[in-house]
């Protein structure tokens, strides 16, 4: 009988999962197909979706860093395939039927909690010759065909799933000096629900514990509701955050009419899993957690996480703060790098200064991340209030010559969505474009043809 385990369990549930023996249950259950005396009494529970425990399991390392030891230590300790883990031992292009399999198992894991699949991996079969869904041995794929093969099923993914994932990666994994396993991570979509659409079929499936399912129509509505929530949850707490600090909310006092630059980056994950940040990680590493303005800073816990703020000037007022959330959304608030028109009464907005304070945020937060062991996509979205009547310059006190001013006092800046494995220098350029569109330009003058940022040291 199945239990539905709860979700504060807290961290050690990964750990009391991870020393399962899954060879002994293997074996008990071997034994009771076999027609032996032993009694086997199984108990299965299903790890809740909030649960790191669902990762943690299989591979306790991000995608990048997976070796092939770790894959062929999935196969010596037998661990079976799951809801978030398939072996396949190969995909026969030429095969209609195999493709529409390997399009089922990707949109399936998008449409659930999503997880991996494993190509090069062969599955032990029952004495009735059914798949076990355990794995028997890594026999990989000829090293230099790896790369056609990904670009295969990378092309095939694109061509044969409506809408397109928008968090899928391919990695070919040496397991010796000839021969490589396909891994695929396939993440959690927040475009749910994803339909096969390839050639005639036109189905909806989702993975479960016992493999991949088709979804009827209530299901598949759930599936539309949940998808639609979550982007409005996320917007809500960048609304919320933003209120509290025109409201004066910050560690420290912020004058009323200074321009402050607010910059939100939320992992998607943080609000499916509700995951709690580690922070005994930064017990010995302070600056793993970001600046906002390089300032002199001080660092202590509060209510909401972590927190590193920046004093400056007579009044030991606040010029910037960084908060990470206990849940893994990092809140960067500036408020020196704007000027206020009492200081300089050209009111401008250093577009150069603002563009490169950004990319050091979002890059200095994704490495943050990757030691916090979180992945996935992230909103970010960016926020400048208090700056009706300004006009965009190179410096704080130099503009651009266009007579273009705000149109409002608070700038809101549609959000972006990008990979934390993502090059910033690239993933940025519609965030800046719609920044500088707010002062009269068409797009930020700093990117090149190949749309790559120019500030390169940052």
């Amino acid at each position: 009988m199945g239990r539905k385990l709860p979700s504060d369990l807290g961290a050690d549930l990964s750990l009391i999962v991870a020393q399962i023996d899954l060879r002994l249950i293997a074996n008990l259950l071997e034994s009771e197909a076999s027609g032996s005396d032993t009694q086997v009494c199984v108990f299965s529970f299903e790890l809740p979706d909030t649960c790191l425990a669902r990762r943690i399991i299989v591979i306790d390392k991000s995608f990048n860093e997976i070796t092939g030891s770790d894959i062929q230590r999935l196969v010596d300790e037998r661990v079976p395939e799951s809801r978030i883990l398939d072996y396949k031992e190969c995909i026969n292009f030429k095969s209609i039927d195999e493709k529409l399999e390997f399009l089922k198992d990707l949109s399936s894991l998008a449409n659930s909690i999503g997880g991996y699949l494993i190509y090069g991996v062969s599955e032990e079969r029952s004495k009735e010759g059914k798949p076990t869904g355990l794995p028997k041995e890594t026999v990989g794929v000829n090293v230099s065909e790896a790369d056609s093969i990904i670009q295969q099923l990378e092309s095939i993914a694109r061509d044969g799933i409506e809408p397109r994932l928008p968090d899928l990666h391919f990695r070919a994994v040496a397991i010796n000096s000839t021969s490589s396993v396909i891994l695929a991570r396939v993440g959690e979509s927040w475009f749910k629900p994803h339909y096969v659409s390839y050639k005639a079929s036109s189905r909806f499936f989702i993975r479960t514990s016992c493999g991949k399912m088709p979804l009827d129509f209530q299901e598949v509505k759930n599936l539309v509701i949940g998808s639609e929530e979550l982007p409005n949850r996320i917007r809500s707490f960048r609304n919320e955050r933003i209120s509290k600090v025109l409201s004066g909310e910050t560690l420290l006092p912020i004058s009323e009419k200074s321009p402050i630059v607010v910059f939100h980056i939320v992992p998607v994950s943080s609000f499916r899993m509700k995951q709690e940040v580690d922070f005994t990680k930064f017990s010995t590493n302070l600056q793993l957690l970001p600046t906002a303005t390089g300032m002199q800073h001080f660092c202590r816990m509060n209510l909401d996480g972590l927190a590193r703020y920046e004093v400056g000037g007579t009044d030991s007022r606040l010029y910037g703060q960084v908060q990470l959330f206990r849940f893994g959304a990092v809140e960067f608030v500036d408020a020196f790098t704007i000027a206020d028109s009492d200081s300089i009464p050209q009111r401008i907005v250093p577009e150069n200064e603002i563009e490169k304070n950004l990319l050091t945020w979002m890059k200095s937060s994704f490495n943050m991340f990757k030691t916090l062991d979180i992945e996935g996509r992230c909103f970010c979205f960016l926020s400048i209030l208090n700056v009706d009547g300004y006009r965009l310059g190179d410096t704080r006190s130099i503009s651009l010559g266009l007579n273009f001013t705000t149109d409002r006092r608070h700038l809101f800046i549609p959000e972006l969505e990008v990979d934390i494995a993502d090059r910033c220098e690239s993933a940025v350029k519609p965030l800046f474009d719609a920044f500088w569109q707010c002062f009269g330009f068409s797009q930020s003058k700093n990117f090149d043809g190949a749309g790559e940022s120019l500030w390169k040291f940052y």
